[in-house]
């Protein structure tokens, strides 16, 4: 991909998100995301809040509590910064209807299936999609192990099971899998 030629510009917001994943004892997978977006003036809100310059106007962290099958058992979410107190009340309950969806299962469309646009925070639904890809990532090793990646499979261009790159990187998992039953010997 070509760069794009430089510009003129003024640095005005930074959004930063962070992902850790953890593996649990139970077999499960705990996610924790953190979103938090910056500006680097100080701006008046349309509520008449003043936010000095670079202090977080949101900072939403969140917690997937995930099954081994990948269902959503528990999300916790916490605030220390939002534009406006109100920006809590959509929260109350509204993302308890999260629980049980299964995150194999495009989670994107179930998620505005189930918490419409107008009930829910923009920021936080980037955040729990992001969560979730990062749950794969998380669980990788173990899947790899139990199904050699097949749950990759049409995943994205590269896992295309129509695509060249799908042949050579299924080849070189055969090959590594015969590697490891031979030591296993």
């Amino acid at each position: 991909m070509k760069k794009s030629e430089p510009t003129t510009r003024k640095f005005i917001n930074q959004r930063t998100i962070c992902i850790k994943g953890y593996e649990c004892e139970n077999g499960g997978l705990e996610i924790e995301g953190t979103l938090v977006d910056t500006r680097t003036e100080a701006i008046t809100l349309l509520n008449g809040n003043f936010k000095p310059q670079g202090t977080p106007l949101h900072s939403i962290q969140s917690i997937m509590t995930l099954s081994e099958d990948m269902i959503i058992e528990k999300l916790t979410v916490d605030y220390d910064a939002l534009p406006d107190k109100s920006c809590i009340v959509p929260y109350s309950g509204t993302y308890d209807n999260l629980i049980g969806i299964d995150t194999k299962k495009n989670l994107k469309i179930q998620l505005r299936d189930r918490i419409p646009r107008a009930e829910g925070c923009t920021h936080l639904n980037v955040l729990i999609d992001i969560m979730a890809a990062s749950a794969f990532q998380t669980a990788y090793n173990r899947q790899k192990q139990e199904t050699g990646c097949n749950f990759l499979d049409n995943s994205c261009y590269t896992w295309n099971t129509k695509s060249p790159s799908y042949k050579i990187l299924k080849k070189a998992l055969s090959q590594q899998q015969l590697k490891k039953s031979r030591k296993d010997l």
